[in-house]
């Protein structure tokens, strides 16, 4: 009896462990300590658990010698990034390429997902990539729809290449004498601080294929005195710091779509006269700072006064007639 006990408790113990252990997806197994998971070829780390976001990074195999990775994917020439991986049965996406994850690396070819829209300008130094001229187009360097970085800071026009979706973070960053961008119909994408310091640039007409831009994108770009934004259903949000310290910045006319302007987005635009709005829009504390707001006005339709009154403390309204980029606002309207 005491025999037959003890092997039902040994089944019964078997089947526990069975029906209750946590299943890991089969792509991604735990490689290395801090969360670094291999799926495929790659490897790939979480960098929020909250957002459930994880990033491509430099083969856990290499060999470090200060930021050079040698011997980095060794073999590998063509490669996908996963848009997402799953450990645990949680889903993190893949929105990043984390600095020298593909350093001094021989791959030739890289699909990267529209999920990525952020890459570290060291990510593809001194790879096959990097080193194939063919990527590289009147100074920037093109990966996969994704300009990486321009090397020439004394440019004083620049054209991004047709076919291009994200223009990286930083990439024109105190371009001092960076004047007019072109931006193609198939950009998505501005990463953070893309053109911030561009003190000489004058204007921008951003295409409708644009769903994001991200914080500080335009910041103190001192002689920026029009702005075009995207009209697109996905582009809703205003991100801070934006267009801070664009003291030239006389008026600026928001997509029907924007719900949100954030903190800082125009704190220090101090020419800013002239709002115009034709929705409702949440503004967070200091979207305006160190701005008198008695000599802003707000042009809105009518029918959403009260909701300007109440939200938009401090600003003048204008409910009549009034046109901005062929838009007409009545009065009833």
């Amino acid at each position: 009896m005491k025999a037959k006990n003890l092997f039902l408790f040994f089944c019964a113990t078997v089947l526990s462990l069975v029906c209750f252990t946590p299943k890991v997806h089969a792509g991604a197994q735990l490689t290395y300590k801090n969360g670094t998971y291999k799926e495929g070829d790659l490897y790939y780390t979480i960098t929020d658990m909250k957002a459930k976001t994880a990033a491509v990074i430099a083969d856990r195999n290499g060999n470090f010698t200060g930021d050079i990775v040698e011997d980095n994917y060794p073999g590998l020439t063509n490669v996908t990034i996963k848009s997402s991986i799953t450990v645990k049965g949680v889903t993190y996406k893949v929105t990043s390429i984390y600095r020298d994850a593909f350093n001094s690396s021989d791959i030739e070819k890289i699909t990267i997902p529209a999920s990525i829209t952020d890459i570290d300008e060291r990510a593809f130094y001194k790879s096959a990539l990097y080193n194939n001229s063919a990527n590289w187009t009147n100074g920037g360097l093109y990966v996969d729809g994704c300009l990486i970085e321009v090397n020439d800071k004394n440019i004083e026009t620049f054209t991004v290449k047709n076919g291009t979706r994200l223009i990286n973070k930083g990439v024109f960053k105190e371009f001092n004498k960076l004047r007019e961008v072109s931006f193609p119909k198939s950009l998505t994408h501005i990463g953070k601080d893309a053109f911030n310091t561009c003190i000489n640039l004058k204007s921008i007409v951003l295409p409708n294929s644009v769903v994001n831009i991200e914080a500080w994108a335009f910041a103190n770009c001192y002689a920026l005195s029009t702005v075009t934004l995207p009209e697109n259903e996905q582009f809703k949000v205003l991100s801070g710091g934006l267009f801070y310290g664009c003291s030239k910045l006389t008026s600026i006319t928001l997509p029907k779509n924007i719900t949100t302007i954030e903190s800082g987005t125009f704190t220090a635009c101090t020419a800013l006269k002239d709002i115009y709005c034709s929705s409702k829009v949440y503004c967070e504390n200091n979207a305006f700072g160190a701005l008198d707001k008695s000599k802003i006005t707000v042009h809105i339709p009518a029918r959403f006064l009260p909701y300007y009154k109440n939200y938009w403390n401090g600003f003048n309204f204008e409910t009549e007639r009034f046109s901005s980029n062929g838009i007409y606002y009545d009065l009833n309207e």
